[in-house]
């Protein structure tokens, strides 16, 4: 679902255009739409997650990470769902010896 608001919170969040600001999702698509309404409304200092946190691996943003991996950041809801069913469908109709 698209946030409306997105910029304006940016904004009350990061007033200084001249902050770093770092943005990212699952696959890296929604950041790069973000990074794209965020240098239209002025800032310059942008980072984009390239392939977002699913193309993370282990140790990645050690400074960061509480105690769970951002790599697992998008995994819930549909996507842990999606993740189940790429795991399981190989094996679907396969004889058992």
């Amino acid at each position: 679902m698209f946030n409306d608001e997105f910029t304006l919170q940016v904004v009350e969040a990061f007033p200084d255009k001249k902050s770093k600001v770092l943005v990212a999702c699952g696959e890296g698509l929604r950041s790069l739409m973000a990074i794209s309404k965020l240098h239209r409304e002025g800032y310059k200092s942008l980072g984009w997650l390239t392939g977002g946190f699913n193309r993370a691996t282990e140790g990645d943003f050690p400074e960061i990470e509480g105690p769970e991996e951002l790599r697992f950041a998008t995994i819930g809801g549909a996507s842990y769902y999606f993740l189940k069913l790429l795991v399981l469908l190989p094996n679907f109709g396969k004889e058992s010896r």
